[in-house]
């Protein structure tokens, strides 16, 4: 059978990766299940497009990129080979998933589901961060949400594609330079829409775009085309939050999205710090009620009963020993109680 990208399926790459079928495909790229015959696991393997043979130097960025990185939430990158045209494909785990985009077609999702999707992808921005690189095209399409028989779903990164990363013993200027734009226009941040130079704080802006619309089923920044989007994340305020959201997290959401870039979160680990200090006390046990209140009582009672007993004033008739009231009831007599006149 013949697949797409001149490979057939049953061919064998690199003498060990045999093509399976189609998994999906993008603007520059195929992706193939495939077998790895000699570890005998499936995986998953991207193509460029003949079209997209310029991109060549795209997709060994994105191999270094995610290969630099040993965090959970990142879909690991286990080789890097070339078809017999010369175009570059890359080995990559295979995840059983569906991307993000599918759960927030749905509409938004409560609020401690939210920060339990978005902590790992924070944790794995901060690592990157850490390394040098910045994804730049953080959205719903490259999150992958992982569902486990018997645990909780996940969210896994992958298309580090056109990440911007530090040089590392070669010029890389003539792909991260400043003046070009890169990017999906609803997540991308302003400096992104204006050609600056990325910075943590440009995946900072994408996370709380994620997070805004996982809490309220939409991007905060919306538009017929790109032009209108791009106006509105660069000269307007996000559209609001439902008013059911946690405050904490819309305060994290507007950090995020603040137009200067000095004014967000440093990195995804400073996000990654706010969301879990908002799931903490979810977690924790719930404090005791009436505590203070119950030891108050208990100092009071001694004095009381012996007011009661004639040790002091005349109490109201509504405190009035009776039978019982005090630890010495079952000694006492049993007759009827003298109700004292108040006032005296």
């Amino acid at each position: 059978m013949q697949t797409p990208g001149t490979l057939q399926t049953g061919a064998v790459l690199a003498g060990r990766y045999r093509v399976e079928s189609l998994l999906g495909q993008g603007g520059m790229a195929w992706v193939f299940r495939a077998v790895d015959t000699h570890l005998d696991r499936p995986v998953a393997i991207k193509v460029l497009r003949e079209s997209a043979a310029a991109h060549t130097e795209r997709l060994r960025r994105e191999a270094r990129a995610a290969a630099r990185l040993a965090h959970p939430a990142v879909v690991g990158i286990h080789d890097l080979g070339q078809l017999t045209d010369g175009r570059p494909f890359i080995v990559l785990e295979f995840i059983e998933g569906e991307p993000l985009s599918r759960l927030l077609a749905e509409g938004a999702v409560p609020a401690a589901r939210a920060v339990h999707l978005l902590s790992p992808v924070a944790g794995a921005l901060g690592e990157a961060h850490q390394h040098g690189i910045i994804h730049r095209d953080l959205k719903p399409d490259n999150l992958l949400l992982q569902r486990s028989p018997g645990a909780a779903d996940r969210l896994r990164l992958l298309d580090f594609g056109i990440a911007a990363i530090e040089p590392v013993g070669e010029d890389q200027s003539r792909f991260t330079s400043d003046g070009s734009v890169f990017g999906t226009p609803e997540y991308m941040a302003p400096e992104q829409a204006m050609g600056q130079r990325a910075t943590p704080a440009t995946d900072v802006w994408a996370l709380g775009v994620l997070l805004h619309t996982l809490l309220a089923g939409t991007p905060p920044f919306t538009g017929k085309h790109v032009p209108e989007i791009l106006y509105k994340l660069t000269q307007t305020a996000p559209t609001p939050l439902p008013m059911d959201a946690p405050r904490h997290l819309a305060a994290l959401v507007a950090d995020c999205l603040q137009k200067d870039p000095a004014l967000r979160p440093a990195d995804g680990a400073a996000v990654l710090a706010r969301l879990e200090a908002w799931a903490a006390p979810a977690t924790a046990a719930p404090p005791r009620r009436g505590r203070c209140l119950w030891w108050v009582a208990a100092a009071a009672a001694p004095a009381a009963v012996a007011c009661a007993r004639g040790g002091g004033r005349r109490l109201p008739r509504w405190w009035a020993w009776r039978p019982g009231r005090s630890s010495g009831a079952a000694t006492r007599p049993r007759r009827r109680p003298r109700w004292p006149r108040w006032p005296p």
